[in-house]
């Protein structure tokens, strides 16, 4: 039987699910001669005698039916548009004959279903509905699906691509296929990743020498000088007692610890739902429902979250100055000592996981989306790594960055470039230096609107353009400026000396109390209908893009000046907790991690699942759990170590009485 029967079940899924397509016999396609779908030589071979020991009942034989085996077949749910079926993917990378030598190549083809003539049964569905996507003038492509057969690994890619546009229907096109071998799932360590596992090994080997040398000599009570405190900076045990030493009295601005906690809690919320319901899945139509109601605004608008922590980073960074540096003369020295506090901060936990994620990542699993997967999120490593560690990479092409989420760091860090000359207007022209900084608010307001005037304001999810706006107007500094300068105004105002004489009459606090909450929620669920209606609101979106992240900013602004004058009430005590100021030390090694992670767990799925709001739920407190538990290693690995350094190197000025 001169065929590829590896693949024909598919079509039989195509047959049933499309049967508005014209129908192609199973028959026909088994009886046709396998030199007319082009495969190579080689792929022919093998394809006969997978044909033959399909019919054997030798144990030793069993390759044939572990390929058929592992190939896709029938999805499950197809009443929900379960269109994905990955087949078993370890079944197949793991086949090996050594009698006939044939191994297992496990190939996943991207499907689409298109129909020409735009006219469909079930448009009116609500799954159709909204995962229609114009493409090619006025084809059509409903949904996307996944398909897997299992070839033997002399076939080449273009082979398996071949066979699979072959077992199709009329009304399917093949436009990729991934595919993978036992070596390509378990590849040799590379010369980068051998460098990493020495650079990692030699850091731990620091840390633990450090400790042991710690606990030595508070055992033995001695003095430290100099060397031997360079040593302990690197120290576990001295270390981790400080990080988790439960304060005894609040920051300056207390209230920022717990917005700060509660805002990240809220970031990795959004990446474990929005990763979640993107991988594979049996029940497409009640994500689709899922995704369309109103409340999943609370994970779609996590983001504004970002805005959070853009408001308290320029707070916190004009309140530290004013508050005890005011003296300070604004020389080159101080700049770079400025700069040289912010970079130490950041750049070595970033630095540790750009290599991991450039090195050594792509060893940690494997699955069907694996490769693309890996591909979309660390593709860029090795070239831009440099862009990253500079946090520039956001202005030259977001759509290469090494580590997706680090855009926000680039954006902060970049802000805080320009503090030192907010900082001297501020000092030297007080009114007309905030007058400056609202000025620039409102140009960059200006700048949004600008941009989403001129890609047409195609903003819903599921059109195509969503990705071109982003990169207009959601990584650049120029369009994000807003809420950091309002967080500068109000670090400024916060050190006025008479600002602790200002008192609101109740009912005006509690109104703007309720102002500010009210704001908070019409940003998060304001603009729903019109984002997920198929009648695109245009003016509604206008406003709604171009103003609600400096309205949520505003809102955000509020809560902090409230809670530091005296006006937060309840709310200010539940922010103030000690123990988010405690969390408060893992939030940005948290905020590297979660998303990595979300994406390694997603691409290394080896079979869809059903989602609903208790695998979300499980999802994410998984994440933040994980999460947690890395950013703690990396904080004593990396981040504390580099401070202690740099109080070291740059001792903290002694106040004389």
């Amino acid at each position: 039987m001169n065929n590829i029967f590896v693949i024909l079940l598919a079509a039989s899924f195509f047959q049933i699910g499309c049967s508005h397509f014209e129908s192609r016999s199973l028959k026909e396609i088994l009886e046709y001669d396998l030199d007319k779908i082009g495969t190579s030589k080689d792929c022919k071979n093998s394809m006969k005698l997978f044909i033959k020991r399909l019919h054997s009942v030798r144990s030793e034989d069993n390759w044939a039916f572990k390929m058929l085996d592992a190939t896709s077949k029938l999805p499950q749910t197809l009443i929900s548009y379960n269109v994905d079926d990955l087949g078993n993917f370890q079944e197949c990378i793991e086949i090996e004959s050594r009698n006939d030598k044939i191994m297992g190549k496990y190939c996943l083809g991207d499907l689409i279903l298109k129909d020409k003539n735009a006219s469909i049964g079930f448009e009116k569905d609500l799954y159709l509905k909204y995962s229609i996507t114009h493409i090619e003038g006025q084809n059509r492509a409903i949904a996307h699906s996944r398909w897997a057969i299992c070839l033997p690994a002399n076939c080449t890619d273009e082979d398996a691509l071949q066979q699979i546009k072959y077992a199709q229907v009329p009304g399917i096109d093949v436009y990729s296929v991934t595919c993978q071998t036992y070596e390509d799932v378990y590849p040799k360590l590379s010369r980068g990743a051998v460098f990493a596992v020495y650079v990692f090994a030699i850091l731990g080997f620091i840390v633990i020498l450090a400790t042991l040398d710690d606990i030595y000599c508070n055992n033995q009570k001695q003095t430290k000088g100099c060397i031997q405190l360079v040593v302990t900076a690197f120290s576990a045990y001295t270390n981790g007692k400080k990080l988790f030493e439960l304060p005894k009295y609040p920051s300056e601005v207390s209230c920022v610890d717990g917005l700060k906690v509660l805002s990240m809690v809220w970031i990795v919320l959004l990446h474990a739902c929005k990763v979640l319901m993107e991988r594979p899945s049996y029940n497409h139509k009640e994500i689709t429902a899922m995704k369309n109601s109103i409340y999943i605004g609370i994970i779609d608008y996590g983001n504004l979250a970002c805005d959070t922590f853009f408001v308290i980073g320029g707070t916190l960074v004009t309140y530290i100055h004013f508050k005890k540096h005011k003296s300070d003369d604004i020389t080159v020295l101080w700049i770079l000592k400025h700069y040289f506090h912010r970079y130490i901060r950041l750049a070595p936990s970033l630095a540790g996981l750009v290599l991991f994620s450039a090195t050594l990542l792509k060893y940690t699993n494997s699955g069907p989306n694996w490769p693309e997967g890996m591909a979309d999120l660390l593709g860029h490593c090795e070239e831009n790594w440099w862009s990253t560690l500079l946090f520039i990479q956001n202005e030259l092409d977001h759509t290469k960055m090494c580590v997706m989420q680090t855009w926000y760091l680039h954006v902060d860090m970049q802000l805080y470039i320009f503090s030192p000359l907010i900082f001297w207007i501020l000092k030297k022209y007080e009114k007309k230096g905030i007058a400056i900084l609202l000025l620039t608010c409102a140009g960059s307001i200006v700048l949004c609107l600008f941009k989403l005037l001129q890609d047409d304001l195609l903003i819903i999810i599921e059109r195509s353009h969503r990705s071109h706006i982003n990169e207009n107007t959601y990584y650049k500094t120029e369009t994000r400026l807003v809420p950091w300068f309002m967080g500068t105004i109000l670090g400024y105002i916060l050190t006025r000396n008479n600002i602790g004489y200002i008192r609101l009459p109740k009912k005006i606090n509690i109104l703007l109390w309720i102002l500010s909450l009210t704001v908070m929620i019409i940003c998060v669920f304001g603009n729903h209908y019109s984002l997920k209606s198929p009648e695109y609101a245009r003016i509604q979106s206008i406003i709604y893009l171009t103003l609600f992240r400096p309205i949520f900013a505003l809102a955000v602004w509020w809560v902090i000046w409230a809670c530091q004058t005296n006006h937060g009430g309840f709310i200010n005590t539940i922010l103030s907790l000690p123990i988010f100021r405690l969390m408060n030390k893992f939030t940005y090694n948290i905020f590297l991690f979660n998303l990595s992670i979300a994406f390694v767990v997603a691409f290394s799925a080896k079979a869809p699942v059903y989602v609903d709001l208790y695998l979300m739920a499980f999802w994410f407190w998984g994440l933040y759990v994980l999460s947690f538990i890395l950013s703690i290693i990396w904080t004593l690995v990396f981040e504390i170590p580099m401070i202690n350094l740099e109080k070291i190197i740059f001792p903290p000025k002694i106040k004389s009485k």
